[in-house]
């Protein structure tokens, strides 16, 4: 996605974080590609609380802070308000260290779709 984002002429994009897959070396060639290319990683994603799973958000919080991402996206599988509260507060205060902001992405999909 880095190098797609530069051949097309973007100063930043988003980059995915598979928590199955993504290792201390993603980090490390994700870094290199943002470095050799010159895109900014505006965000990366998606923190998803899931009953009885794990969200990754430790994991995916300290490879943004490595790969200098600004945002961090966060929706929730989990129906209670009170969690996705609780643990989005949670999450922007490991991000916080690190001068990142956790955002809401509200989709349609998941219990987390709106503001109210």
């Amino acid at each position: 996605m880095v190098e797609v984002a530069a051949a097309a002429g973007w100063p930043a994009c988003g980059i995915w974080f598979d928590g199955a897959s993504w290792t201390d070396a993603t980090t490390r060639e994700v870094r290199r590609r943002l470095d050799d290319t010159g895109i900014v990683a505006l965000d990366i994603e998606p923190i998803i609380p899931a009953d009885g799973a794990d969200d990754h958000a430790e994991r995916l919080v300290a490879a943004a802070a490595e790969i200098g991402a600004r945002n961090i996206l966060f929706t929730s599988r989990v129906k209670d308000q009170a969690f996705n509260t609780r643990r989005y507060g949670e999450c922007c205060d490991m991000a916080a260290p690190h001068g990142i902001t956790v955002v809401c992405e509200f989709l349609p999909i998941f219990p987390l779709n709106t503001l109210s």
